[in-house]
């Protein structure tokens, strides 16, 4: 359980539209397209919850829903 929220978010960004790339996804969250990039890879091991917050909320139209 201690990872839900990061797994539902990079699943959301692993398995978004092709229309929405991660440099959109940078500009529209402030996030760095760099980390974003790691992230979908999989190569964060620590990402930090307001980041991966960020992303699932945006990704995923809920701002205050788990």
């Amino acid at each position: 359980m201690r990872y839900e929220l990061r797994d539902r978010a990079l699943d959301l960004v692993r398995n978004r539209p092709p229309s929405m790339t991660l440099e959109n996804i940078a500009q529209a969250t402030g996030i760095n397209h760099n980390w974003l990039k790691k992230f979908s890879a999989d190569l964060i091991t620590e990402p930090g919850v307001n980041r991966v917050w960020t992303v699932y909320c945006f990704l995923s139209g809920k701002q205050h829903e788990l």
